[in-house]
């Protein structure tokens, strides 16, 4: 149920991403591919994203039923159910990312993107310190450097500055 849930929420939101996308102005100078391209790569890649779960979701709650003829209610009813922690995990990191929103501009994307992608890594791999610390250090770093070095976006230096 939990897999369902996230599915359909990243759904919605692609959706909204994508209708967001429709609202960017296009000019007529410059790139010939316009400026929608990206965020409609992006909510493609969630769509696929989200149906794959879907899917992966649908197929896990099949093989739970018994073969043969049909599951009554009892019996579904009777199924393990998803954890109940799931519920808090799903809003503990909407709070977190919540969080990372507030922050971005003020502290700059290296720090708080390292910061937001240690608080996920060391959440979901316990224990792995170092291995956490240089995945969120370096994803950042990386992504910065791309982002902002190579591609020109702009991207908020905030207390750091290179």
């Amino acid at each position: 149920m939990f897999n369902r849930t996230i599915a359909v929420v990243a759904i919605v939101l692609a959706g909204a991403y994508i209708y967001s996308t429709t609202q960017i102005t296009e000019l007529d100078f410059g790139d010939p591919i316009g400026p929608r391209m990206f965020p409609y790569v992006i909510a493609g890649i969630m769509l696929i994203g989200a149906a794959m779960v879907l899917m992966e979701s649908v197929a896990k709650h099949r093989e739970t039923i018994p073969q043969g003829e049909p599951a009554t209610i009892d019996e579904i009813a009777d199924m393990p159910a998803d954890r109940p922690g799931h519920v808090w995990m799903l809003a503990a990191v909407s709070g977190w990312v919540i969080l990372y929103i507030l922050v971005f501009e003020r502290v700059g994307y290296v720090i708080s993107t390292s910061v937001f992608i240690f608080g996920l890594v060391a959440y979901f791999n316990k224990g792995k310190w170092i291995t956490n610390i240089a995945v969120s250090v370096l994803v950042s770093i990386g992504a910065y450097l791309l982002f902002h070095r190579l591609l020109s976006v702009g991207l908020p230096a905030g207390m750091l500055a290179f």
